[in-house]
């Protein structure tokens, strides 16, 4: 009998892994299907023209500017204390360190750092593991490098704290808030790192190999030469012009031409030498027929002239051309600015430039972030809005019930932006699979073993990996299992040099992840909650 007895020990302990398995991954199954389910919806409305390009891109802008930043204040500021705030210290690092890892990933498998055939067109030299065009390698890279940090994290962790028991581990109610708290200071740090680090990515170097140098100096040099040959002609031409041309083109010379605002006209006698108009029609003569006088200025002998410019005077016959009065020309001169006008073009310069880097950066999810902190840390906001006797408690109900409509339209956009299927024109097929492989394969691998040292260390400055704090570990392990995030076709539609093929080649990028998420994440969530 102990002999069996230790048989039904192991039989009943195989049964309740395979159940906690099987909860688990319903768990994960159910939280990706209402991802999937939602975006479905989305296709759907492309599909039959209820929602066009315009109006997603409207309601895009919509949910990005009202309803994900009332659901990170309501959600931060609800749940945020100062006693969790001492150790969200890694969050933020955590984005740096994912971003780190998804860059040098992206450099070895989509991106090459030159070479190739220099006979070869250079939109289409590969020298990476994918083999991917150099035109499309720097929007891969950045596809590479940053995540989908706030709508999927939040859509996933809500719906796994929803379930309430899951394996070993519970949630509750105010889980829910926390995972929006996790994510909301995740985001901090990943904000102003997409938008100051990523048009980098996108935008082309600005230097040139030594082919294009030299292909560009040959370039330059044939057109000096060619220009060269055509002063030359055109010298050669103006010696043989007569002065009855020079007479013909002065009287057709018109000094009435406007000049720009500012400007200042001179009038002066064009030199002897070399008469020319302002617009270069008066060619030089070396035989003008000018003697000089005793005050060294100009005189002409133009007396008794007959019709063949004959003069005679005494015995003595001397021939002299006849010539025109002296051509006047015009020269244009600007007025140098002044000081206060340098000074103030110095600065309007300057404050256009900051705004542009300062939008880049600082976005409205990041300060409704930020804001959500302020609000919840200090006692007397904290009671005003969030406490149910608070004065402007009903604000805050007012905020949330907006905030809920943040996910179920992210997920529609998303969908109705995939529902034409992928465009492999720009961007092959093993480019797809080397970023599918870099954010739902190595990028989660590297953050498990993260999580294992860190659970090895167990200081105190984390927070606990005993099951205390599992929501966080959630969020973080989460975090580093994410598709390409959705700005990235932005930013390629913005600093690209052909924008509109590459931004189709991101769009086709994240076709893939997310048609492979629901077997590639629904599997890594089973894993996170079963070492959690």
């Amino acid at each position: 009998p102990r002999p069996l007895l230790l048989r039904n020990n192991t039989t009943n302990e195989e049964e309740e892994e395979m159940t906690l398995f099987l909860e688990i991954f319903l768990a994960a199954f159910r939280a990706v299907a209402k991802l999937f389910i939602m975006c479905a919806f989305g296709a759907f409305a492309r599909r039959k023209n209820l929602l066009g390009k315009e109006l997603t891109k409207n309601l895009s802008s919509l949910n990005g500017t009202i309803f994900l930043p009332c659901l990170l204040v309501t959600s931060i500021g609800a749940s945020v204390t100062l006693e969790k705030l001492k150790k969200l210290w890694l969050l933020p690092v955590a984005a740096c360190f994912n971003v780190v890892c998804g860059y040098v990933f992206g450099r070895v498998l989509v991106f090459s750092s030159g070479g190739g055939n220099r006979n070869a067109d250079r939109r289409w030299m590969t020298n990476n593991v994918c083999e991917t065009p150099e035109r499309f390698q720097r929007a891969a890279l950045a596809s590479c490098t940053f995540g989908n940090a706030l709508a999927l994290p939040v859509v996933v962790s809500v719906a796994i704290a929803e379930t309430g028991k899951v394996g070993n581990l519970v949630f509750t109610e105010e889980d829910k808030d926390k995972c929006v708290l996790y994510i909301g200071v995740y985001l901090i740090a990943l904000s102003p790192l997409m938008w100051i680090v990523g048009p980098s990515l996108h935008k082309p170097p600005k230097t040139f190999s030594s082919h294009q140098q030299k292909k560009a100096t040959t370039s330059r040099k044939a057109k000096e030469s060619d220009g060269n040959l055509h002063l030359q002609n055109a010298s050669n031409d103006l010696e043989e012009e007569t002065i009855d041309n020079f007479n013909e083109d002065f009287d057709e010379y018109d000094d009435d031409e406007d000049l720009l605002e500012g400007d200042v006209e001179l009038q002066r006698l064009t030199p002897p030498s070399s008469p020319k108009s302002s617009n270069g029609r008066f060619k030089s003569s070396s035989n003008q027929g000018f003697g000089k006088g005793s005050d060294g200025g100009s005189e002409l002998n133009d007396e008794n002239n007959n019709d063949n410019g004959v003069n005679t005077i005494g015995a003595t016959t001397t021939t002299t051309t006849t010539t025109s009065p002296l051509p006047i020309t015009t020269t244009t001169l600007r007025r140098n600015p002044s000081s206060f006008e340098r000074l103030s073009t110095t600065i309007s310069e300057s404050y256009r430039k900051s705004k542009q880097v300062v939008k880049g950066f600082v976005n409205v999810n990041m300060c409704a972030s930020i804001s959500g902190l302020i609000l919840g840390i200090i006692p007397f906001t904290r009671h005003l809005f969030f406490d149910t006797e608070g004065a402007l408690y009903f604000v805050y109900r007012a905020l949330y019930s907006m905030g809920q409509a943040a996910v179920p339209q992210v997920l529609v956009i998303i969908g109705a932006t995939l529902a034409n299927g992928p465009d492999h024109s720009f961007a092959p097929k093993r480019t797809a699979v080397g970023v599918l492989s870099v954010r739902f394969l190595l990028l989660p691998l590297v953050h498990v073993g993260v999580y294992f040292l860190f659970k090895k260390l167990n200081s105190s400055a984390l927070p606990s990996t005993s099951g205390t704090d599992h929501t966080f570990w959630l969020i973080f392990l989460i975090e580093g299992c994410t598709p390409t995030a959705s700005n990235m076709v932005l930013q390629t539609m913005m600093y690209s040099k052909e924008p509109e093929k590459a931004a189709a080649g991101v769009a086709s990028l994240l076709f893939w992840q997310y048609l492979s998420a629901p077997f590639l994440l629904t599997g890594f969530i089973c894993l996170f909650l079963s070492i959690i």
